[in-house]
């Protein structure tokens, strides 16, 4: 498999697992064709090996060397922008990470923080702080178990009248409190009981050391190891080959690699020029400093509009989440009538096979440039955002926080770097299933928060049932819930719209629910006079 991989790489050819299919894309266009039949033959065996040996090809393969032991380490690209992000008061709390597990059962306190303590040992980036060198640059430092001084945070909330409103506050009360990246730890555990056999597992953790992949990682390793402790057993973890800051080393020499030159150079070109900004109406000015408060709006996406997206994406050998983008684009368009837009999302960042069972922060983000012509229809453009998204998946491997320094960005303190606006769909490839949803829910938008917004919207997609969950994420210093909540009602419009109407002009694909488009016209455009 190994050697036929190579084959098909010599070839221009590039595959990727996108939605749980396996993708194929080449700027070739005289690809052989028994190349191309050897390919569909072998399907189900490559999407398997791919799955094992994440994202591999002959140089991702290649083994990460380890460092040898000093009193500190190089820090990846993506830390060394949030260390400097996390210096300002604004966003001190903005990338904090709290998780909570729910437990049933009975469970030993002593052996539960003997699993935490394990796997902190474990996992080198869990016992590491940020500290400035003699020269004034800032360094990894791995501190020693003794030296972290690990507790685990018990309350017993038995007595309470209320006790999982308790447990809330608490959770709530924690997640804003900030973490000291200087003297650690970054990571914060608590058991709280509710009830004789149920209990919360909570913990939070600064961004820098983790991202959404490690919080599975660590609930794993923890709750794992802990199943052995209770047993009387030692736990039996495999051995991880490497540790973070051999990833960070390594990430930082790979950047002299014609691999990596040619990401830089695909990326320095497709974010050339003027670089778009999306402004959604507000009734607000732009705060001059970024902020990070917001509130969350969420709602459900019918089965029929669904399953009619899901369908008409692997007819045209795309992928769920390039059908939502490109229907995101075109809102966008028709909210502020911009044909060049870019959206942030975030990929996993684990493309080496060595980094499946790590924690640390390794998610990478994509800026994904896209151009409208009215005049072209859904076709048309879904096979544009179709290229370009695979063509950026192909670069996925350059880090985001080195291109934003590359570009020489504009320092503008009032907005992200590159895009406002964050797109993703959620737990690709998996649905969660077993989770009744009513007509009401689809036909409702419901409010909650307050949340960490780090751009001015997030919006994600989830697969639940045969549904999408859509959660937005806002910040409402910048916009309000009644414009968001148009959002999402004229999305859901827009899709079916396109899905009854994708060789019409985009230009005359209507995006307004027929109420709200009655009053317009003849509510707030009533100008007839005697």
């Amino acid at each position: 498999m190994i050697n036929f991989l190579k084959k098909i790489s010599e070839n221009d050819i590039y595959l990727d697992i996108i939605d749980g299919e396996l993708k194929l894309f080449s700027e070739n266009e005289n690809i052989d064709k028994k190349l191309l039949q050897e390919i569909k033959e072998k399907k189900v065996e490559i999407t398997s090996f791919l799955k094992e040996n994440r994202g591999f090809n002959s140089s991702k393969n290649e083994e990460i060397p380890t460092v040898k032991l000093d009193d500190n380490y190089a820090l990846s690209d993506a830390q060394k922008r949030l260390w400097i992000l996390s210096q300002f008061e604004e966003s001190s709390v903005a990338y904090n990470m709290p998780n909570n597990i729910e437990l049933n059962g009975s469970y030993d306190l002593i052996s539960f923080e003997k699993a935490i303590i394990h796997v902190i040992e474990r996992h080198e980036i869990l016992r590491t702080v940020f500290v400035k060198d003699d020269n004034d640059e800032v360094k990894q430092k791995i501190l020693t178990i003794e030296e972290l001084n690990f507790k685990v945070n018990y309350k017993d909330y038995r007595g309470k009248e209320n006790p999982k409103e308790d447990v809330l506050a608490f959770i709530n009360e924690d997640s804003n409190i900030p973490f000291d990246l200087e003297k650690g730890p970054l990571l914060r555990a608590s058991l709280l009981q509710t009830g004789d056999n149920s209990y919360v597992f909570y913990y939070n953790m600064h961004h820098i050391i983790s991202d959404g992949w490690s919080k599975n990682v660590l609930s794993k390793d923890i709750l794992s190891s802990y199943e052995a402790y209770v047993s009387g057993s030692m736990p039996d973890l495999p051995p991880l080959k490497i540790q973070y800051k051999d990833y960070a080393s390594w990430q930082v020499g790979q950047l002299d690699t014609a691999s990596y030159k040619e990401h830089r150079e695909y990326w320095l070109d497709n974010l050339s020029g003027d670089l778009p900004v999306l402004n959604f109406p507000s009734y607000q000015p732009r705060p001059k400093m970024k902020t990070y408060n917001g509130r969350s709006l969420s709602t459900y996406i019918s089965s029929e509009a669904t399953e009619g997206l899901t369908n008409y994406c692997q007819e045209r050998g795309g992928s769920l989440f390039m059908g939502l983008l490109a229907v995101w684009n075109i809102l966008c368009y028709k909210y502020t009538s911009q044909r060049d837009m870019i959206i942030g999302t975030p990929v996993a960042g684990r493309n080496h096979s060595s980094l499946e069972d790590q924690i640390g922060f390794y998610v990478n983000t994509l800026a994904l440039r896209n151009q409208i012509n009215p005049e072209d229809s859904f076709d048309t453009f879904y096979g544009q955002v179709k290229d370009n998204t695979l063509r950026s998946y192909k670069h996925q491997d350059y880090p985001f926080d080195r291109l934003v320094e590359e570009l020489d960005v504009t320092n503008d303190r009032s907005r992200s770097a590159i895009f406002d606006v964050v797109l993703a769909l959620q737990n690709t490839g998996e649905k969660i299933n077993g989770i009744e949803i009513s007509e009401e829910e689809i036909d409702t938008i419901s409010l909650s928060g307050p949340v960490t917004s780090k751009f001015d919207l997030e919006v994600f997609f989830q697969e639940v049932n045969d549904h999408l969950y859509v959660k937005v994420n806002y910040n409402t210093d910048v916009y309000d819930s009644v414009m968001v909540e148009g959002l999402m009602v004229h999305y859901k419009e827009l899709l079916v719209s396109l899905m009854s109407s994708f060789e019409k002009p985009l230009k005359d694909v209507e995006y307004l629910p027929s109420a709200e488009r009655l009053e317009l016209l003849s509510g707030f455009n009533a100008t007839d006079v005697a």
